[in-house]
């Protein structure tokens, strides 16, 4: 689990990532693979209670990417193995983190009506 806490609020967001395999959550993983230097997140170093601080907007940001993330893991734990590797190394390009699972999604469908 992981916690952001909103600057100037002090409202707490708990983000969980379950990866459908292992059972185990893999959210501070994820957005800590993610976060970048100029993102408005940031790692909390004042609040040991919390992961990250960040804004109330980019917060609503980082639950509504993790839970669409989570869903296509879903998604794909019920693929076949042969057609996870396929869609892994297929042609679905470069994109922004938030454009993935619908990415990953059009490569689904292509992959399923072929």
């Amino acid at each position: 689990m992981t916690l952001i806490k909103i600057n100037n609020t002090g409202e707490i967001k708990e983000i969980r990532m379950i990866d459908p395999k292992t059972g185990c959550d893999y959210s501070s993983d994820f957005i800590g693979n993610h976060i970048g230097a100029d993102d408005m997140i940031s790692v909390s170093r004042e609040n040991e209670d919390v992961d990250y601080t960040a804004t109330a907007e980019q917060a609503d940001w980082w639950v509504r990417v993790c839970a669409d993330h989570q869903t296509l893991a879903e998604e794909i734990a019920g693929l076949t193995e042969d057609q996870t590797l396929q869609i892994e190394t297929g042609n679905w390009g470069d994109c922004d983190l938030e454009d993935q699972p619908a990415a990953f999604r059009a490569e689904i469908a292509t992959l399923l009506n072929a």
